[in-house]
């Protein structure tokens, strides 16, 4: 969890859900269903604290790792960091974003999809983190392919077997890619004319959706996208199924509607609800 303390300063709490389950030491008493429960303080809670840490950087959007179960990545107010927990703490590496963070908010962020047979990534991580790759120099340039593409750079020692790359959505309408080995970033991409609010990554396509009310299906290479479906009002989230054959998108109206990938449909299932649509999940 991540929030804001007593001195309103970012903090990242870890939590054990197993042990969030167990009763809590030193209250017996017994709660009914039927009776509401009273919050408790963290100072209550400390036994189920894993790892908790403060932070001087803005987070908008924190998910886990894709690839190591001890790793978490976040994105904010021009910051992207990798954390990790050790030792009851949550030290974190940032990623060098150069001109693209300033004044960027982050908004969201996906792991590309692992694959049977692929190389083990916490190993090549490992391995590079202890040199045992050769490192160049760092190289950077730029060049343009019918206008999404806007910077290209390489860090560090090139590729490395089994890196995996984490795609980051700006409010600039830009997607990055930013290598998950080398904390590097890679790639910059311009996909819409709006805030990205959302990104996903499957196999297949990456999906993104922005506030200028349009959900594109791009391929992996990002040449062209695949198809998209435009909405009337700015979009909040889109999400793909587990299947990866539908999209569910919804707007700031209120309207819930769900992209069919293999006929290419698009389906209205609720024009507008009584209130505000907060979140969306598979």
């Amino acid at each position: 969890s991540t929030g804001l303390d007593t001195h309103a300063r970012v903090q990242i709490i870890v939590w054990s859900v197993e042990r969030l389950l167990m009763p809590i030491p030193g209250v017996t008493s017994k709660v009914s269903a039927r009776t509401p429960t009273r919050p408790f303080a963290i100072s209550q809670l400390g036994f189920a604290i894993v790892a908790k840490q403060l932070s001087d950087f803005d987070i908008y959007r924190m998910r886990w790792s894709a690839y190591e179960a001890d790793a978490l990545v976040s994105c904010g107010k021009e910051n992207v960091r990798f954390w990790r927990i050790k030792r009851d703490h949550l030290p974190a590496a940032p990623c060098a974003l150069y001109e693209h963070a300033r004044d960027t908010v982050f908004l969201d962020l996906a792991f590309e999809p692992s694959y049977a047979g692929g190389c083990d990534l916490p190993d090549a991580v490992q391995a590079w983190r202890r040199g045992k790759k050769q490192r160049n120099s760092a190289s950077t340039r730029q060049y343009l392919n019918d206008g999404i593409v806007e910077k290209q750079t390489t860090e560090g020692g090139g590729v490395i077997p089994g890196d995996k790359v984490v795609y980051i959505a700006s409010n600039r309408g830009q997607l990055l890619q930013v290598s998950y080995a080398q904390r590097a970033l890679l790639c910059v991409l311009r996909l819409h004319d709006g805030p990205i609010v959302a990104v996903e990554a499957t196999p297949g396509y990456i999906l993104t959706a922005s506030g200028d009310g349009v959900a594109r299906l791009w391929p992996l290479d990002f040449g062209d996208f695949l198809m998209e479906a435009r909405h009337e009002a700015p979009l909040l989230d889109a999400c793909v199924s587990r299947d990866g054959l539908r999209v569910a998108c919804v707007t700031n109206k209120g309207a819930l509607g769900v992209l069919d990938v293999s006929s290419h449909s698009y389906l209205t299932l609720q024009r507008a609800h009584v209130g505000a649509v907060t979140d969306l999940s598979k």
